[in-house]
């Protein structure tokens, strides 16, 4: 180990960026055959971790590029891992393919981003693809409901590694890496018991995993509480006649408009609530602040949700068995606005 720079390189050891730096080049820097050197670049699990960041680390600090057409043909694999979703616009989406893309090229992947843009018919060709080995493994965030039979009957046919992002089949063995749903409605159910809720309105439906499963935690926390709620706007206006509604909260995947609740409100009889106010995830509509008397969002942690995804598929890439199908990640915090 060279103490200057902790990589192994012997002093004097230097190339130029512009030079082409081989494999038996850096193993000749590390101290090391080939062949540990090649299985380390691959992130071969037969090679101890510090070894190697220790390689990588030494082909960083040199510019090796590998030959894409010759590791392909010695390994059969592509070295491009694809990033399946909807679209760009969504920051919730962009948040975990740019962590992604930045942990899996460290481990020599491309990541290659696969957009539906709203089309079930273009997700469905993009699994076609996959399915041709297309890349070598894939991330997904499903665009459409992750139980849709056809989604299903495609995934069949995938022969790498899959793991679901935030949303994912339920009943199947896919793993996954999403919020600790419970875990995050518990914080937003204390941020409205703090603002004295006595009654609430369950705008979260059922259709994804996520959604159910934030519905499921705090229905739960509403009924040990003995807190009186309803799931549909219809029921609102009679919801609101029945009694003196003094602290109204609406929990939402994403914080809706005000104007989504003005009609309602003129209905006769139904009273706006002396506090009206909202609980939702990451994001709020441009008239949300002016319209609710105040807005607790949970923020959650989608580059831990990125880098925890990567690292369990670089280990199904690498033959390890994954501990655990589903893993659940703390939300990062709850703001108030």
């Amino acid at each position: 180990m060279n103490p200057r720079n902790g990589t192994g390189i012997k002093s004097g050891s230097v190339f130029s960026p512009m030079s082409s730096i081989t494999i038996h080049d850096i193993a000749k820097l590390a101290g090391l055959n080939s062949s540990t050197v090649s299985r380390a670049l691959r992130n071969d699990s037969r090679v101890k971790e510090s070894t190697r960041e220790r390689i990588r680390q030494i082909a960083r600090e040199h510019g090796y590029i590998p030959n894409l057409n010759a590791r392909s043909l010695a390994d059969g694999r592509t070295h491009r891992i694809a990033f399946l979703m909807n679209t760009l616009y969504n920051g919730i989406e962009i948040e975990p393919a740019t962590e992604a893309n930045r942990l899996l090229s460290e481990r020599g992947y491309s990541l290659m981003l696969l957009l539906c843009s709203g089309s079930k018919e273009i997700f469905k060709t993009h699994l076609d693809h996959l399915a041709q080995k297309l890349c070598d493994a894939a991330l997904i965030i499903p665009g459409f409901g992750e139980n849709d039979r056809d989604i299903l009957e495609k995934l069949k046919l995938l022969k790498c590694p899959v793991i679901f992002i935030d949303r994912w089949p339920e009943n199947t063995e896919y793993p996954a890496v999403t919020t600790d749903h419970a875990k995050a409605m518990k914080h937003l159910f204390k941020c409205a018991v703090s603002e004295n809720m006595d009654s609430a309105f369950l705008d979260l439906s059922t259709g994804n995993s996520a959604s159910r499963n934030r519905f499921n935690a705090i229905r739960e926390e509403l009924e040990r509480h003995r807190i009186p709620y309803v799931r549909e706007l219809k029921q609102m206006p009679q919801f609101l006649k029945e009694g003196k509604r003094r602290s109204l909260c609406v929990f939402s995947n994403g914080i809706r408009p005000g104007e989504y609740f003005k009609e309602l409100f003129l209905s006769e009889g139904a009273k706006r609530p002396d506090k009206f106010f909202t609980c939702g995830f990451d994001c709020i509509g441009p008239d949300v602040t002016a319209y609710y008397d105040k807005t607790y969002l949970c923020i959650q942690d989608f580059k831990e949700i990125a880098r925890v995804s990567s690292e369990m598929l670089l280990q199904l890439l690498g033959g390890t068995v994954l501990k655990e199908k589903i893993v659940k990640v703390p939300p990062l915090k709850v703001i108030s606005c």
